[in-house]
């Protein structure tokens, strides 16, 4: 039970700093370094703070079990900000479909699914390091 409420905080905290991350690269950013660098900056450090919290939860959750555990994190991160981007891309900003889908077409170079990606891989990733025997 402790796993699941380490994981579900986490999740809670990565979505957090991700949001305020954006926030800051669209609001601050875009202006002083243009709209492609403030995305491409949003894309590396939203990166960063998926390892930064994937590492943090594979600290929290060490020990037998761990595989479970990191599974468990990287299925709940990548369905929670899956559903809240369509939720708010569609609700809020009135993001038609074929746009909205364009910003996961990876075979057209969107960076994206890749960040998706390594929401689901990282804290196995991280949970196999700490757990690994020498």
């Amino acid at each position: 039970m402790r796993a699941l409420i380490v994981t579900v905080v986490l999740a809670a905290v990565l979505i957090a700093l991700v949001f305020g991350n954006a926030a800051f690269s669209i609001a601050v950013l875009a202006d002083r370094i243009g709209g492609v660098n403030a995305f491409t900056y949003r894309i590396a450090s939203t990166a960063v703070l998926i390892l930064a919290v994937a590492w943090l939860h594979a600290r929290l959750t060490a020990g037998p079990g761990w595989l479970p555990r990191a599974v468990l994190a990287g299925v709940l991160w990548l369905a929670a900000s899956v559903t809240l981007e369509l939720t708010i891309a569609r609700s809020v900003m009135g993001v038609s479909w074929p746009n909205l889908l364009a910003n996961y077409a990876f075979w057209r170079g969107e960076p994206w699914p890749f960040v998706l990606l390594l929401e689901l891989a990282a804290p196995i990733l991280f949970g196999w390091l700490r757990n690994r025997k020498p």
